[in-house]
């Protein structure tokens, strides 16, 4: 059996994401920008070099289906943080299949996906999803006693996991439904802190996945799930199109829904360069002029862009190219 071991502390950049004021994202993946998690700080690690390479595509990420005992994930070990009450971790992705093994000669249980987080102090929360259901481990061992065993939950399509730590416990909820909670456990001897990570980590089991998001950080929002999906069909719209003013870019905000959000540009790293503000979305549509400068008002180069809305209307994203 072979299991990812940790990986020391990386000098990589801290990306930040735009998001709601009551949370603070420490690490943030968002597949509707365009890119994969290289772009935004995430190391690659590989060892199924026969399965093809990582793509994104329809505004998911997809890692390809990883067998046993090949291992692919993203990790990053360059944000302190602790599991201190509102920590939160939350990922939304849809699983194609992830094999569960509860048992792999030491009476640890397995699941092809990992979704993980190691704290400054040492301590480590694990949520394993497979197809029969989900797991949440404690320990470096992954032991069923540390933790939450096996739920079935879940189905066909995307869906949103989360664990939110209160007080000393870490809850699990899907899709915003509480479906258990355990104690956080001690601090591991001989790992890695303040590492995150999520993928195939096991080659005791494999999986296939579409993921949209990922993130890791703290809510005092506790009682609610971020809806942190991809728009869907009726709901929020962005679209970029060509300007009058030179080097600028023009923007149709639309949603049949009704709502607001705010509109920001980032560059394909993820680094946020300007706000449009808050604006109403309607069926109608809005339109947003973007001069092509940043949030001092220098001029940026000529290149591609993201332009991110999100607010009550939803999330929405699209690509904006500056012609100088």
């Amino acid at each position: 059996m072979r299991v990812r071991q940790m990986l020391g502390v990386l000098s990589l950049p801290l990306v930040a994401f735009a998001t709601p004021v009551r949370a603070q994202v420490l690490v943030d993946y968002n597949a509707a920008l365009g890119a994969l998690p290289q772009a935004s700080g995430w190391l690659f690690v590989d060892d199924a070099g026969a399965e093809p390479a990582p793509v994104v595509s329809g505004g998911a990420l997809l890692p390809h289906l990883t067998n046993n005992p090949e291992t692919r994930w993203w990790q990053r070990a360059d944000v302190p943080f602790q599991f201190r009450p509102g920590f939160e971790m939350v990922i939304v992705l849809a699983v194609s299949s992830s094999s569960y093994n509860g048992n792999v000669g030491d009476g640890t249980q397995r699941s092809g996906f990992y979704f993980d987080a190691v704290d400054s102090t040492g301590r480590r929360l694990t949520l394993g999803i497979a197809t029969p259901g989900l797991t949440v481990n404690t320990d470096l061992r992954l032991d069923p006693t540390n933790g939450i065993p096996l739920v079935p939950s879940g189905g066909v399509g995307f869906h949103t996991y989360r664990l939110a730590v209160v007080a000393d416990s870490a809850i699990l909820q899907l899709d915003g439904a509480r479906i258990g909670a355990t104690v956080l456990g001690p601090a591991i001897l001989g790992s890695s802190p303040d590492n995150v990570y999520f993928g195939d980590g096991t080659g005791a089991a494999g999986s296939e996945v579409a993921i949209q998001r990922v993130r890791y950080g703290y809510d005092n929002g506790t009682a609610a799930v971020e809806p942190v999906a991809m728009a869907v069909p009726g709901g929020l719209r962005l679209e970029a199109r060509p300007s009058r003013d030179h080097g600028g870019v023009d923007f149709a905000l639309r949603s049949d829904r009704g709502g607001s959000a705010r509109v920001r540009i980032l560059d394909l790293s993820g680094r946020r360069l300007a706000d449009l503000g808050e604006h109403v979305a309607s069926a109608a549509g809005t339109t947003l002029h973007w001069p092509g400068t940043d949030a001092s008002g220098r001029k940026i180069a000529s290149g591609a862009y993201f332009a991110l809305a999100e607010g009550s209307a939803g999330r929405a994203s699209c690509r904006a190219i500056v012609l100088r």
